[in-house]
């Protein structure tokens, strides 16, 4: 089975999805090692999909931006649930989303 260069990165977000609930499954908390290989295959997407379309991140950086802070969104939310802390998901989740909806919102209308 031959991967396309161009299907690589979803392949990827894939792998460490499977990855990090894996390792989850053996740590006994199978949702934190998932948001945790969620949260590393979404900044390794925000790495190779500029690649995989020669988009040059100077010019367009905003796609890859929303992709790692996505990324980091769930490794923070898999860290918490490993680790124990508290955060406060209704006040800091909630404008997290927004805030993503109003950035994805700006790259449709950018491009239409």
């Amino acid at each position: 089975m031959e991967v396309s260069e161009e299907g690589s990165s979803g392949l990827v977000f894939v792998a460490f999805m499977f990855i990090g609930m894996g390792i989850g499954y053996l740590l006994g908390n199978t949702a934190a090692g998932l948001f945790v290989g969620m949260g590393i295959g979404f900044l390794a997407m925000a790495y190779l999909k500029p690649r995989e379309k020669e988009i040059e991140l100077r010019k367009e950086p905003w796609s890859s931006v929303i992709l790692a802070l996505v990324g980091l969104g769930f490794i923070l939310g898999g860290a918490s649930l490993l680790l124990g802390f508290e955060i406060p998901w209704d006040k800091l989740g909630g404008v997290f989303l927004v805030l993503m909806g109003l950035a994805f919102l700006a790259m449709a209308l950018r491009k239409g």
